[in-house]
């Protein structure tokens, strides 16, 4: 408020010390001025008793920022008085929720007025996604979830951070659980996403066994059951699909594994093993393979292999012996066979022993007709069938041969002359197995 001396040009002087024709007051008083001089000696004194009525105090806390969505309340306070907003309304209070400048004025009793304003900043909510799996399987281990904005927080049952651990205990097998995804924006705002997940089990995968030995161009047949499973997938051990089914047939030695399914998830069995035996043999005649009737020799396998099992049979007699070696004494030439047994792989061979039966050849003989020894008679000769006796001068000139011989000559040459006393010369051919010869010479003596 100001108060005014008027009459211009004199001296002033007010109860306040001022010595202006004017002076601005602010507080209730009474206020006196004494205006003199202008040329003379006269002066005159007036005073104003001046009551200032107080304007309500009004105080809306500032400018303020929101959420989108969210609401904010204007307090004019001073209950009871007069309230004009910039919006209009004529209440204590306003609830407001869009961004813009309010005022409002207050005015008491004495018809003074108060006033105040703020900015509202409204700030729009961020846009928050979280991406988790619909499915987990429970054996599968921590899954890694993910949101954004980054920077947010994960939350929920089984949730330790941003994974989540399908065997935390607080979870149930094929019951849904609800992950929560928060993110607070720079501007305080925080909006949350929600998806459901769900853990669940495995399929079991029964095999009845591991290990599997085949013989060469065998094969086998792995069958895998569940009790749970949906269908099954046979694999080489460098992920290579086979079959898309329970069964599945092997003949090539390796590891293998089978995938079993059900709707949501899958489960590896241990590594299945498929040997390939191709089992080996050889055997042998010691010290020698042709004896004379009534040896012994062995019949063994070469290398025998502590994990096989040998089994001897020959044809002549059905006698069968099990072991990597066997003496034997036969009676003629016998063929003796051996089978080799790893697992249900076999592998065989035979070898044959020879017998010489044994042949007497004399050196001389006296065909006189006195009944003793009269013929040349090579004994045991007629168990060689094949045999050829063939007789020779000392000019080498053949003078008598026998076929299927039997060991008897008469000293008659082949055109059935009596030959003259004199040495001769034979060749005894066996044509056994063995090709065996005999040769020598042989007298005639009268």
């Amino acid at each position: 408020l100001t108060l005014d001396a008027t009459n211009t040009g004199f001296n002033y002087l007010w109860s306040t010390g001022a010595v202006s024709q004017t002076i601005d007051i602010s507080s209730s008083d009474t206020y006196s001025v004494t205006v003199s001089g202008n040329g003379t000696d006269c002066s005159a004194q007036g005073s104003v008793n001046i009551i200032v009525n107080t304007a309500p105090t009004v105080d809306l806390n500032g400018d303020y920022s929101i959420c989108e969505g969210e609401t904010h309340i204007l307090d004019a306070k001073n209950n009871g008085l007069n309230y004009l907003w910039s919006t209009g309304a004529k209440t204590q209070q306003i609830k407001i929720s869009n961004t813009g400048v309010y005022s409002v004025n207050v005015t008491n009793t004495k018809n003074c007025v108060g006033t105040d304003s703020i900015k509202l900043t409204v700030n729009p909510l961020p846009i928050v996604d979280i991406t988790i799996p619909e499915n987990v399987c429970i054996e599968n281990g921590s899954v890694q979830l993910s949101g954004s904005p980054l920077g947010g927080q994960f939350s929920g049952n089984g949730v330790n951070g941003s994974l989540f651990n399908p065997q935390d205990a607080s979870l149930s097998i094929d019951l849904a659980s609800k992950i929560h995804y928060t993110y607070t924006s720079i501007h305080n705002c925080t909006t949350k996403d929600s998806n459901n997940i769900t853990v669940r089990k495995e399929p079991s995968i029964k095999l009845k066994t591991t290990k599997f030995t085949i013989c060469v161009e065998d094969s086998v047949e792995l069958t895998a059951t569940s009790d749970d499973a949906i269908s099954f997938e046979w694999y080489t051990i460098n992920n290579s699909l086979l079959v898309n089914s329970s069964s599945v047939y092997l003949y090539q030695e390796g590891n293998y594994y089978v995938k079993a399914k059900n709707e949501y998830c899958s489960t590896i069995s241990e590594t299945i093993t498929v040997d390939v035996i191709e089992p080996q043999i050889e055997a042998e005649v010691n010290p020698k393979e042709s004896i004379s009737l009534g040896e012994y020799t062995t019949v063994s396998i070469v290398n025998p292999q502590p994990d096989y099992i040998y089994e001897w049979s020959n044809s002549s007699d059905n006698k069968q012996v099990i072991g990597s070696a066997w003496s034997v004494n036969p009676l003629v030439d016998t063929e003796y066979f051996v089978e080799g047994n790893i697992g249900n792989c076999s592998v065989s061979t035979s070898v044959t022993v020879y017998v010489y039966l044994p042949i007497d050849i004399p050196n001389a003989f006296t065909p006189n007709g006195d009944g003793i020894n009269d013929t040349w008679h090579i004994e045991g000769l007629e168990s060689y069938p094949n045999a050829i006796v063939k007789v020779f001068n000392r000019w080498g000139a053949l003078i008598y041969i026998e076929y299927e011989a039997k060991g008897l000559w008469d000293g008659l040459s082949k055109n059935g002359e009596m030959v003259p006393n004199s040495t001769y010369y034979y060749v005894i051919e066996l044509n056994d197995s063995q090709k065996r010869k005999f040769s020598g010479d042989v007298s005639i003596i009268r």
